[in-house]
């Protein structure tokens, strides 16, 4: 069984679908609605306002809204004029495990199959298809490959993960997918320790990052990813204790593809990556911007991961 997954965020995206960012599909709400929006708010946040602005101009406000903001949202990407993607194309060739996605869209599906239809890509489901929230256990497999719609899916839109509400709630149901406490709050051993030895049939994204080697790439990775944030420090938490003899058991590597300009301001979250959870945890692989051409870059990206997953000799034999 291949060892690795591709965990790609909305960079790829915006190589070629401009109006798919995140910044973009919020102002067309804002714009829909009337209502001003802060780009300086996290993107969490911004939606929380949108949603209070709006909720605070109706005559009866309902927490309907966070549906019908969601459905519109959905009819906005659905909308976006659909391009042959090389970069999806060329990633979908790494031979890998599975896909992890942040993105709502199945392009990667598209990319993989070729589906003349972006809604055929979730009859396929084959995981998780109770899930009408959060997405942690919901995989669609394609010719043995599995996707996982991590923040949420076209095909069901309240599963959309964009306001804080829905973060913290999520982020609940990671902890104790991993944790499996008690009611005294005793952490199940035997639980993460099956997770880490791959030896658990349940397999939801967030086990991946404990048992298969991930590659990060298109993934800006802000503080307000706070469920993927969780998952990388408690990994690295479980390795420098050594609870539940993890040093022995972490064998997998998550490695984080970054594209740098000279351009850009130092994050505090690059700062974190290269200096607080590197070696063990997360590999930051910087690579240089060159004249302005991110397609270019996220091509040596996908060689270089190429060439890893080519070059690599197993190190488990259940992997």
């Amino acid at each position: 069984m291949f060892r690795n997954v591709l965990f790609i965020g909305n960079g790829l995206n915006r190589c070629y679908y401009h109006d798919l960012a995140w910044n973009n599909l919020l102002k067309e709400i804002a714009s829909e609605y009337n209502i001003s929006m802060n780009t300086q708010n996290s993107f969490p946040m911004e939606f929380e306002c949108i949603i209070n602005q709006i909720l605070e101009k109706e005559k009866v406000p309902s927490d309907k809204i966070y549906s019908d903001v969601k459905s519109k949202i959905v009819s906005h990407i659905r909308s976006v004029k659909e391009l042959r993607n090389p970069l999806h194309e060329r990633f979908m060739e790494i031979p890998v495990h599975a896909v992890i996605t942040s993105n709502y869209d199945y392009l990667l599906e598209r990319a993989y199959n070729g589906f003349p239809c972006i809604d055929e890509c979730s009859t396929n489901r084959q995981k998780g298809h109770a899930e009408n929230k959060y997405s942690l256990n919901r995989y669609t497999t394609i010719k043995d490959r599995r996707f996982y719609h991590m923040h949420g899916e076209l095909s069901k839109p309240d599963t959309l993960c964009l306001g804080s509400e829905h973060y913290a709630g999520y982020l609940a149901r990671i902890r104790e997918s991993i944790k499996r406490s008690d009611e005294e709050n005793k952490i199940n051993k035997d639980h993460i320790l099956e997770i880490m030895r791959s030896e658990t049939e349940r397999n939801t994204w967030v086990d991946l990052l404990f048992n298969k080697d991930i590659h990060i790439v298109g993934l800006g990775l802000s503080q307000c990813e706070i469920d993927l944030w969780w998952v990388i420090t408690y990994r690295a938490f479980l390795y420098y204790t050594n609870k539940f003899d993890a040093r022995n058991n972490l064998k997998n590597k998550i490695t984080y593809y970054d594209i740098v300009s000279d351009k850009d301001k130092p994050s505090l979250e690059k700062e974190i990556l290269k200096h607080n959870l590197t070696k063990q945890h997360v590999v930051y692989t910087p690579f240089t911007l060159k004249g302005d051409n991110y397609e270019k870059s996220y091509q040596e990206i996908c060689n270089a991961i190429m060439d890893s997953v080519k070059n690599q000799t197993p190190y488990r034999n259940n992997l």
